[in-house]
């Protein structure tokens, strides 16, 4: 799930025997097989939470079981985090207003541990380990407040936005908070860790992200590319590596 419906058209072409259901909304969904074999389809969330809210519920509720944001972020540990860098949002902060109509502020926005162990296994497997940073983000509902210092809030947004970096907060974004919500309201009875298991009423979401911007929004162009390929390409070996560790518990089962 990219933000954008070029991005979304752009990973479809990595899939093979691709249909396209139209939408008048430019949320187009692409259905197609990576490597022949694993069905992946491809739709954009939009910009926003209130949007992710929609998408995301309506692809649950089609049946969609595994769920994986390809996005871009801004970072906020510059001095380490670069733009071009990918990151592995493992939780999320809720500075959005769409996942309090599902859960208390005080509910933590975590992605699956399935998702994140897929995530990591899919940097190493890409080599890009060393350019790869796995932690909390920051999701929001204004961009132009928040970093862009829009408005009359300056003081205070710019308060708010330090002590996340402060606290080790890697980048921000605008979607993975309410995606990790909603895979918690669908989620259903989780594995243990012993065996991860495939039951049918679990829900996994993850988030990959480039990093398109730091203390200048405006990057080079080369480096904002490079970020956002970067993170098409981790996300596509995530699916690989998910696809792997469930064909194996399912061997491991007996098959079903």
């Amino acid at each position: 799930m990219p933000g954008s419906s070029g991005r979304a058209a752009e990973i479809a072409q990595s899939l093979t025997d691709v249909t396209v259901r139209p939408s008048s909304r430019g949320h187009d969904v692409h259905l197609g097989k990576l490597d022949g074999e694993i069905d992946v389809g491809v739709v954009s969330s939009g910009m926003g939470c209130p949007s992710v809210d929609i998408i995301l519920t309506e692809m649950i509720r089609l049946g969609g079981k595994r769920f994986l944001r390809v996005g871009s972020a801004g970072s906020l540990q510059p001095a380490v985090v670069k733009v071009g860098s990918l990151v592995i949002a493992t939780g999320a902060v809720r500075d959005e207003g769409t996942s309090k109509h599902y859960a208390p502020l005080e509910f933590p926005a975590m992605a699956s541990p399935k998702a994140v162990t897929a995530m990591v296994a899919a940097a190493g497997s890409l080599g890009v380990s060393g350019n790869t940073f796995a932690g909390i983000i920051h999701s929001k509902d204004s961009l132009m407040a928040r970093e862009f210092h829009e408005g009359y809030l300056v003081e205070e947004n710019l308060r708010y936005m330090n002590i996340l970096k402060s606290l080790g907060v890697l980048a921000s974004e605008m979607e993975a908070s309410h995606m990790y919500t909603l895979g918690a309201v669908h989620g259903g009875i989780p594995s243990p860790v012993s065996s991860w298991g495939v039951e049918l009423e679990e829900v996994h979401m993850g988030c990959v992200l480039g990093v398109v911007g730091a203390d200048d929004p405006f990057a080079d162009a080369d480096d904002v590319k490079r970020a956002i390929d970067g993170a098409m390409e981790l996300s596509l070996e995530s699916v690989r590596q998910m696809h792997k560790m469930e064909s194996e518990e399912f061997s491991g089962e007996g098959g079903h």
